[in-house]
């Protein structure tokens, strides 16, 4: 896989990524990683999230900005993959939840903005837990083992980034 992991130690877990494949073609399985994707708690929300609220740290909380910026990034990588993973699955991905959830169009509204940096690492932090639920449910329903794996790798990044934000709180709050 071709993915820039430069200067990401510490914000990905240390198991390598496996190539991207499935057993076979399976549209229901595609919808439910669109979810993953670009649901209210995917890839795409959480990427548009963490990039906001690294603009509004940066101004003075430069530190934090810099784990938002990192946490961002891999955010954008993992949405590579889950892109990679549904053309595999033979769906073509786009920016809405998936037809298993509704169908509907992502939106700006997914995003929590918060108005002070606690509230957005808190946000970002409830966000993460969100995530895993889904991650794990899907888990839960789909029977290729090639998805289960890469989920539960995803799995170990979004792990590590909810000790990180819990690292932000605290920093913050101190």
């Amino acid at each position: 896989m071709d993915f820039d992991l430069t200067d990401l130690d510490g914000y990905i877990d240390n198991a390598p990524y496996d190539e991207i494949k499935v057993i076979s073609p399976n549209m229901y399985y595609g919808e439910l990683i669109m979810n993953d994707y670009s649901g209210i708690e995917g890839k795409l929300t959480q990427y548009l999230q963490y990039r906001f609220h690294y603009y509004t740290a940066k101004q003075n909380k430069p530190k934090i900005a810099v784990y938002m910026k990192k946490l961002a990034k891999v955010k954008e990588i993992h949405m590579e993959m889950f892109a990679e993973l549904l053309f595999v699955l033979g769906t073509v991905p786009a920016y809405r939840v998936g037809l298993v959830s509704g169908n509907d169009k992502w939106d700006s509204t997914n995003v929590t903005y918060g108005k002070t940096l606690k509230d957005q690492l808190e946000a970002d932090l409830e966000l993460g837990y969100r995530t895993i639920r889904n991650y794990n449910a899907h888990i839960k329903l789909i029977s290729d083992p090639f998805i289960k794996k890469f989920l539960e790798r995803i799995l170990a990044d979004e792990e590590l980034h909810i000790k990180w934000l819990e690292y932000m709180i605290k920093e913050e709050t101190n």
